[in-house]
């Protein structure tokens, strides 16, 4: 199992529209998508930064992102790295022991169809991952 590349940083705020116009006017980065995705009482837009995504979470509900919220005002949640079989590189950690997200420690549906699990941040740089396979 191999990371394809970073496929997008994320970063937790309280209202996206906030921070919209630093993003586009300012840093020229094009809006791709908003999306609410209710498996992560969250949110969602994807801004375009060359090869790399930002994805801006405002979360509405009970979740990591929420706490993040309540408790830091904010700020980085976690790296997604894309990869070519999600189910490999999911048994991959699981037989190294590396620990699944425990809110949702299975393969889910993420945004525009795609599959993703989250790890735990301990094994990589007390930095959580996501890792994401697109539709083919």
């Amino acid at each position: 199992m191999k990371a394809k590349k970073i496929d997008h940083i994320a970063i937790v705020v309280k209202r996206i529209e906030d921070y919209l116009p630093v993003y586009t006017e300012i840093l020229g980065m094009r809006v791709l998508r908003t999306e609410d995705m209710p498996i992560y009482k969250s949110k969602i837009c994807f801004l375009q930064c060359g090869d790399v995504l930002l994805e801006l979470l405002e979360p509405y509900g009970p979740c990591i992102n929420m706490t993040m919220l309540e408790e830091k005002g904010g700020g980085f949640s976690h790296i997604c790295y894309e990869v070519e079989d999600i189910e490999a590189c999911y048994n991959e950690m699981k037989e190294r022991n590396i620990s699944m997200f425990e809110a949702i420690p299975d393969i889910v549906e993420g945004v525009g169809n795609s599959r993703v699990f989250f790890t735990q941040p301990d094994p990589l740089g007390n930095i959580m991952a996501e890792f994401v396979e697109h539709p083919k």
